[in-house]
């Protein structure tokens, strides 16, 4: 391995957070989009950085997911079992500081024999305006719609 393929390798996880940090959505419409780029690019980091650190995701097993790391390693069990998602925003309420989203979407999963299932949805979450003016994931119920 040459001097330019280890730096890389060593600054990738760097470059990537810094990346998702200077590239957060800045309206609310814009959280689906990076969401799908974030999640069919496999950017954990990307991905995690959507959402507020204390923000609340509904599993599908009726508990809650609380905080960033829960989520995230809910992320990543995802991320690593799909192909890819196609998401819609369906509507959008908007408030000067808090928005409501509702998705529509199609997960294209991995399944046991090689060959994909397609998983249909429609979630419902809220954004929320920081300081910055850049808008994060405060919860996110990915069946809310249905």
């Amino acid at each position: 391995m040459n001097k330019f393929t280890s730096l890389f390798l060593l600054l990738s996880p760097i470059l990537s957070m810094a990346y998702a940090q200077s590239s957060l959505p800045t309206t609310p419409t814009d959280v689906h989009k990076q969401w799908v780029q974030a999640f069919n690019e496999k950017n954990i980091s990307w991905l995690c950085a959507l959402y507020k650190n204390d923000a609340i995701v509904q599993r599908l097993d009726g508990t809650v997911a609380k905080g960033k790391k829960e989520l995230c390693q809910d992320l990543t069990l995802l991320i690593n079992s799909a192909k890819s998602i196609e998401m819609v925003t369906a509507y959008a309420v908007a408030g000067e500081k808090l928005t409501i989203l509702r998705s529509k979407y199609m997960f294209v999963l991995k399944a046991a024999n090689k060959s994909e299932q397609r998983v249909f949805g429609s979630g419902i979450e809220v954004v929320q305006k920081q300081n910055d003016g850049t808008w994060l994931i405060v919860a996110d119920h990915p069946q809310g719609g249905n």
